[in-house]
């Protein structure tokens, strides 16, 4: 019965996740009628940039809030340069730009970071939680 709990508990985690990014691609959808493809590498740059954040500073707040605002500027740049001008155009005109970008986007993450995954550290600022019999990762947590 705990793996089971433990289980859901990280389905609830990943779930909150694809939610998140989900949520991102109706907004952008719904308030411009663009398919934001290149919605995923920002969310990209955003993970690898909480990364360096928090092993430079040693921050998890500082970690998140970098990695918000960095998205932020990506998506107003990406609104700005690319829809805008591109809104007078059939609709897959953007989508084909939006493409381009996340294709940029991805190569520059694999110049900076490398081939390798790169992951949080094992270790987070906050500790494990056994909540009667459970296991609740620093991670799942997070």
């Amino acid at each position: 019965m705990q793996g089971l709990i433990e289980q859901f508990l990280n389905g609830i985690a990943m779930g909150s996740i694809y939610a998140l990014v989900t949520l991102g691609l109706a907004l952008v959808y719904g308030i411009m009628r663009i398919l934001h493809v290149a919605h995923a590498a920002v969310y990209t740059v955003g993970a690898y940039a909480g990364v360096y954040i928090f092993q430079g500073t040693g921050s998890l707040f500082f970690a998140f809030i970098g990695a918000m605002v960095l998205c932020a500027l990506m998506g107003v740049i990406i609104e700005r340069l690319l829809y805008y001008p591109l809104m007078k155009y059939p609709p897959f005109v953007p989508l084909i730009g939006s493409i381009a970008v996340l294709l940029a986007i991805e190569e520059v993450c694999r110049l900076v970071a490398g081939p390798y995954i790169i992951t949080f550290p094992a270790k987070l600022p906050f500790p494990e939680a056994h909540i009667g019999g459970i296991f609740i990762s620093s991670t799942l947590m997070a």
